[in-house]
């Protein structure tokens, strides 16, 4: 790892030598997360490395936030900051400041006044204690009441943009020497006093920053753009990952398209993308280069789809856009994903866009082929590895010559090795897929509230009013020592409107489907309930732990049958008795 002068650093960003490659968000610090950073320059703390890249011509840039450009810089002189654009952002705007109209522009300063009145009082100060003297003024008032230096020393407050340069015809020794002089007042003891005040806090605090050294890794210019998604996750340290759309809407960007516009127009105007992903940062931004990539040569890996020409991009975007609108529109209304945390696979977009946006794709045809290789995906987790190598391998086989699209006999590989086992329900999560894929498959099923009006769940406007709960409430399980997995795993799980389980409580399902203040007047039909894979008479009798273990053994089968019928295959329907008996023990912990 090499490593630079922070003055040294901060004259590349002010050069356009160091700028921002277009991928990269904008400055969103606030002030003070800016002061925070001073206290650790000014302490010497170190405030992490930074990762770079030599230019290629492929990415189009601006300077950092605040900076103005410059008209002769060549590209392949410039340093694209891939991880610590904040970070440089804030040390140029404290070090140089900006008092042009952008986001947070003004300036910073010291507040040495107070800086010595601690000294005078004998109080040491550093560490933390020393982010209570920076202090943030906007242009506003600079231009009010800090206009020049005599302001600024009159006022006691130190300006950081003159340690490194000379903005205002003062650097840092003469600003000092200016304030001793007008603060001794003619007292030759005082200018002494305040001069070796000056003499440490430019030994303990401006020394530091003026030799302050930023550590950086460079890529070279020839790194093939998947590497450097790649050490870009790897050493990112804000917890934004680097993506593929990043580094395409940098490379169209030179060619005028603008995809990151294009992205928020499709967020704000195709419905269920505006549904599911209003930012366009959920799924959008991650898919529609996949699903652009299938569109062009049946390609998506990260590495295919970072070669893919910005004229095929331009071609194939609203396309593309459209075909994402419509699966998720299928997924959201067909498939059970009322709301983003119940989708249960997000991967499944890219081969099922292309499918469904087939001008040959038809309902009547091939709806019912559509839907069961999505449960095929959903239920063998066929996507948990390899996504993009098996999503192109879906695409060939759904409309390939004589493939499934058209040919009944032609079954995907998803098909034709799916396999699935009634342990897999017992080991679902509640952020696992199969987990997600049975809440969503009760609800495409037909499953209804339980509350008054059983209103039906895939028709609420409101989806996030829906929540999975628990059929045997948390609370009356645990006065039988039945807590844990055994409590709350998927078999004890099922969605209802979340106002309809406040109004449950801690009942027990004997009590609850009866009480007409909670499910109406008629209790809860046999139908209602059936809907969610669950037997009236399972659920009606007064409880014990085997009548649990018998109503988990009950639903585990009617799920196993919801599972069988959607995936389109003959699966086993019970354990062998030596596992139902450990898997009944379980639950009943």
């Amino acid at each position: 790892m090499a490593t630079e002068q922070l003055k040294k650093i901060i004259a590349d960003v002010e050069s356009n030598r160091i700028v921002l490659p277009q991928f990269q968000r904008d400055f969103v610090w606030q002030p003070s997360a800016v002061l925070k950073l001073l206290t650790s320059l000014f302490n010497g703390y170190p405030i992490g490395s930074m990762l770079l890249m030599e230019n290629n011509d492929s990415y189009d840039y601006r300077p950092i936030d605040g900076v103005p450009e410059l008209k002769d810089i060549k590209d392949r002189d410039t340093l694209l900051v891939l991880d610590g654009q904040q970070r440089l952002t804030a040390c140029y705007r404290a070090f140089v400041g900006t008092l042009v109209a952008t986001r947070h522009s003004g300036r910073y300063y010291f507040n040495y006044s107070s800086f010595v009145d601690k000294i005078k009082q004998g109080e040491e100060v550093d560490g933390s204690a020393l982010e209570d003297y920076f202090v943030f003024v906007k242009p506003s008032k600079i231009a009010k009441e800090l206009n020049n230096t005599s302001d600024e020393t009159s006022k006691g407050l130190f300006p950081l943009d003159i340690i490194f340069k000379e903005p205002r015809g003062s650097n840092y020794a003469d600003w000092l020497s200016r304030y001793n002089f007008a603060f001794a007042k003619g007292s030759s003891d005082e200018f002494e006093k305040l001069a070796r005040i000056s003499s440490r806090f430019q030994t303990d605090f401006i020394e530091k920053v003026t030799g302050y050294q930023i550590n950086y890794e460079k890529i070279t210019r020839d790194t093939k753009p998947d590497v450097i998604c790649t050490v870009f996750e790897t050493i990112n340290t804000t917890g934004v990952k680097l993506t593929v759309f990043d580094l395409l809407v940098a490379k169209s960007f030179k060619k005028g398209i603008r995809l990151r516009d294009n992205l928020e127009d499709a967020a704000s105007r195709f419905e269920n993308i505006k549904y599911f992903d209003p930012n366009g940062t959920l799924i959008a931004s991650s898919y529609l280069p996949r699903i652009i990539g299938l569109m062009y040569n049946g390609q998506c890996k990260k590495g295919d789809l970072l070669q893919l020409p910005v004229e095929a991009i331009a071609e194939n975007w609203d396309k593309s856009v459209s075909a994402l609108d419509k699966i998720l529109g299928i997924m959201r209304h067909e498939f059970g994903c009322i709301k983003y945390e119940f989708i249960p696979s997000i991967d499944v977009v890219s081969p099922l866009s292309i499918m469904v946006s087939d001008v040959r794709f038809s309902r009547e045809r091939h709806f019912a082929k559509l839907s069961r290789l999505y449960w095929n995906l959903v239920f063998s987790l066929y996507l948990s590895g390899a996504p993009e190598t098996k999503s192109a391998r879906l695409v060939r086989e759904w409309r390939q010559d004589n493939g499934y699209r058209d040919n009944d006999e032609a079954l995907p590989e998803v098909i034709r090795t799916f396999g699935f086992s009634p342990e897999e329900i017992d080991d679902a999560t509640k952020t696992s897929t199969i987990y997600r894929g049975i809440i969503t498959l009760l609800i495409s099923n037909g499953a209804r509230d339980f509350g008054i009006g059983n209103a039906l769940l895939k028709d609420v406007k409101e989806p996030n009013i829906i929540e999975d709960h628990h059929i045997y409430p948390q609370q009356f399980l645990r006065n039988f020592g039945i807590k844990g997995y055994g409590a709350n795993a998927i078999l004890n799980r099922t969605p209802i409107l979340s106002e309809t389980n406040k109004m449950i409580g801690a009942e027990a399902p004997h009590i609850y489907i009866l009480n007409s203040k909670i499910v109406g007047s008629g209790g809860l039909s046999d139908g209602i309930l059936e809907a969610h894979a669950i037997t009236k008479s399972k659920i009606s009798q007064d409880f014990s732990k085997e009548v649990f273990s018998e109503f988990v053994s009950n639903r585990r089968k009617k799920i196993m049958r919801l599972i069988a019928k959607a995936t389109g295959h003959d699966l086993p329907q019970v354990l062998d008795e030596a596992h139902v008996h450990m898997s009944e023990s379980e639950y009943a912990e």
